[in-house]
């Protein structure tokens, strides 16, 4: 089944937690701090409730019991990214701007399936089939990910990767995709990617973290 954001899902856990605002790399649709034309006065208010109100206040404006924020955990090697599942766009961009160390929210996590196959991650077309099997072979090659790819002669369209482990779920998503998440995966962990190693510049852009898969040995 495939996920939102281009990923791949296959059954989740709920749970809830404490996070780094600074982890979450996706809050919604819109770029960060862009309400323009969805209640621009919210952020503005919440930053006041934390500043100026009391206690009591700024737990209403912020609603985390009677309305939690959702977001969906991505596990990576030094530690999780996360993006907004269904609620939450104004407060978890509110948190990032005074820097607040944590906040309360409802953390769905997902688990690998067992398989996956091309068109589940986006790559509809025979280019993209391509260039992404060329991307897992490259992943299975470098020990980024563990499992086999099973490809049909024919119609490669059709091709599967086993999975036992991926370092990161992101990592088997199309080239575009899979740099912008490493990108946001070194600002939050600066060097974690080189200490499993995949070098700055595999992921500067998808052209080139194609190329350094495909010369995996």
């Amino acid at each position: 089944m495939r996920g939102d954001r281009g990923l791949i899902s296959f059954g989740h856990s709920v749970t809830t937690a404490w996070i780094d605002p600074a982890a979450v790399v996706r809050a919604g649709p819109s770029g960060w701090g862009d309400f323009r034309s969805h209640r621009p006065g919210t952020c503005p208010a919440m930053v006041d409730a934390l500043l100026t109100g009391s206690l009591e206040q700024a737990l209403e404006v912020w609603s985390l019991t009677s309305e939690p924020i959702d977001v969906t955990r991505l596990p990576g090697p030094a530690g999780p990214l996360y993006a907004r599942g269904v609620n939450g766009t104004h407060r978890l961009h509110t948190a990032r701007m005074p820097a607040l160390p944590a906040i309360w929210v409802e953390v769905q996590q997902r688990t690998l399936p067992p398989w996956i196959t091309p068109h589940e991650t986006g790559a509809n077309t025979e280019h993209d089939t391509g260039t992404l099997l060329a991307c897992w072979r490259g992943l299975l090659a470098r020990g980024l990910v563990v499992g086999h790819l099973e490809e049909p002669r024919i119609v490669p369209q059709l091709s599967k990767l086993h999975l036992d482990y991926a370092a990161a779920p992101w990592l088997l998503a199309i080239p575009e995709r899979a740099a912008a998440w490493a990108q946001a995966y070194q600002r939050t962990y600066p060097g974690a990617l080189a200490q499993i190693g995949i070098p700055t510049s595999a992921w500067a852009n998808p052209r080139t973290w194609v190329n350094w898969l495909s010369a995996a040995p």
